[in-house]
């Protein structure tokens, strides 16, 4: 029997940050839910199809799953705008080091940067630990056996229902995303790259194209020399920055389904267990990003 008390070892600052500012849109799957929770979990005639302990287990992956989802959100956004700045920094390095009197192409706000900073690093803490614990919720959900069978074939079902969510979300964001896409390749395939269609690795050649440059510019002037390699350094960050920003929102479109999904079946369940009057040791977390939770320990309930 699966344990029913559970404690939350993951860090408590998850549960009541920013994360939760994610938009995401549960209705757009309520249905999908409604279908799964009268199939899965009660019968027509109103009578629980799940005992206690597997409408826990089922309401915790899906609780994290949603989780899992938002955190990617999250901590995409931030890294994208981290990315952004630690580039306009070193812009700013080179300027600096060109001339020290030229004012700074891009602002320094000291506090401001140490802020994003600090996210950044929050962000990418809570987005391992999410993750690691919604792999030990779909490992116990999937691989384990603390299910039953009928409860096994429903999270099977609900994934089955994800995956199609997902493989949908793809091909709208393809669509939408597919000039973007073709510049970015086009752009790869300028002088900057050494491309070779044999090769699927493909090798940016800068340091060939630099060392070539460098004693011409060593005679006349490093005012120039630096100059040109500033001027690389930006065409090179357009490039980078076109395909973090189509990697971005096509991973935005396919998290905001996934979340919105599980958010929704979670919400329905949640909803279901309630009404039922649930014993409350059975509506508690039971997962960190270490594994199932020791039950002596101080409890924590799935939020409503």
């Amino acid at each position: 029997m699966i344990l029913r008390h559970a404690y939350l070892i993951v860090i408590s600052l998850i549960f009541s940050s920013s994360i939760f500012a994610i938009k995401l849109t549960p209705s757009k799957y309520r249905d999908q839910a409604i279908e799964w929770v009268n199939t899965f979990a009660v019968s027509h005639e109103n009578n629980l199809l799940m005992n206690p302990a597997d409408l826990q287990l089922c309401a915790n992956l899906f609780y994290f799953s949603y989780l899992r989802s938002a955190a990617t959100l999250k901590a995409q956004d931030i890294a994208c705008e981290t990315l952004s700045h630690m580039w306009q920094g070193w812009q700013n390095i080179a300027q600096t080091r060109m001339n020290p009197s030229v004012e700074l192409p891009y602002p320094a706000d000291y506090t401001k940067q140490e802020n994003l900073y600090k996210e950044f690093v929050k962000a990418q803490t809570y987005h391992r630990i999410l993750g690691k614990t919604y792999t030990h919720a779909a490992e116990a959900a999937v691989k384990e056996h603390y299910l039953t069978d009928h409860s096994r074939n429903a999270i099977l079902e609900a994934r089955e229902g994800s995956r199609e969510v997902i493989i949908f979300a793809f091909l709208e964001v393809k669509k939408i995303l597919g000039d973007l896409i073709d510049v970015a390749s086009a752009n790869l395939r300028s002088d900057w790259i050494e491309w070779d269609d044999n090769d699927p690795i493909t090798r940016l050649d800068f340091l060939d194209n630099v060392s070539q440059y460098i004693p011409y510019f060593a005679v006349k002037s490093f005012i120039e020399l630096e100059r040109v390699n500033t001027q690389a350094s930006e065409q090179t960050w357009q490039i980078v920055a076109t395909m973090c920003g189509v990697n971005k929102q096509m991973w935005e479109s396919i998290e905001s389904a996934r979340g919105s999904y599980y958010l929704a079946h979670y919400q329905e369940l949640y909803r279901v267990m309630q009404e039922r009057n649930i014993d409350p040791s059975y509506c508690m977390i039971m997962f960190n990003e270490n594994g199932i939770i020791n039950p002596d320990a101080q409890t924590a309930h799935l939020p409503q």
